[in-house]
This record gives C-alpha cells, structure tokens and sequence, in this order.
C-alpha cells in the first residue's frame, strides 16, 4: 500500500472514529458522580425498605415451607402476601420523601 492511501486512512479513522477518545456526556447523566444538588447520593433505601424486605422474605420462605407440606390455603396467601404487596411496599416505602429530599432548595 503507498504512504499516501496510508495516511489517508489513517486520517480518515481519526476523526471521529471509534479510537477517538473519551465521550463527554451530558450533565445529569447516570454515570454522574454525584448527584443533581452537587451532594453526594446517600443510600436508596432506608430501614422501613429493610424491614419490609424482609418480611416479605420471611412470608415468601414460610409460604413455600408450607406448599412443600401440602398446604392448600395458607401457603398461597402468604406467597401472595409475600409477592403481591410486602415487596412491592418495600421498593415504595418512603418514595415520597426520597423524592422531596433530592430536589433542590429554592
């Protein structure tokens, strides 16, 4: 190949190329180290999250401990429970003021 096509390539996979270098992203992005207030971010969950996890974990185990033992009744209303309303609870507990402490002060 000559030198010319050579560096004609070679111009040609530097702009703008995959080996360019480093992306910037925009402001706000996930990769963002800190959060939008300029305050590091705390953890997602409080204790109350922990707590009903938890629960729902215990519901769910004891909910199959009694399947595993043939219960008709009482093992699918705790696995109901367990599913249905004490995880999601738990993801939603203290949505709101999460969201009320994150926003910027006026």
């Amino acid at each position: 190949m000559s030198s010319q096509r050579k560096t004609r390539l070679a111009a040609r996979s530097g702009s703008g190329g995959a080996s360019s270098g480093p992306k910037s992203r925009p402001p706000g992005s996930r990769h963002d180290d800190a959060s939008p207030a300029g305050k590091p971010p705390g953890f997602a969950f409080g204790p109350i999250n922990y707590l009903l996890f938890a629960a729902a974990a215990a519901a769910i185990v004891a909910g199959y401990v009694l399947l595993s033992r043939g219960s008709v009744t009482a093992a699918p209303l705790l696995l109901v429970f367990g599913y249905i309303i004490l995880i999601p609870a738990a993801l939603l507990a203290g949505l709101s003021s999460r969201q009320h402490r994150s926003t910027p002060e006026d």
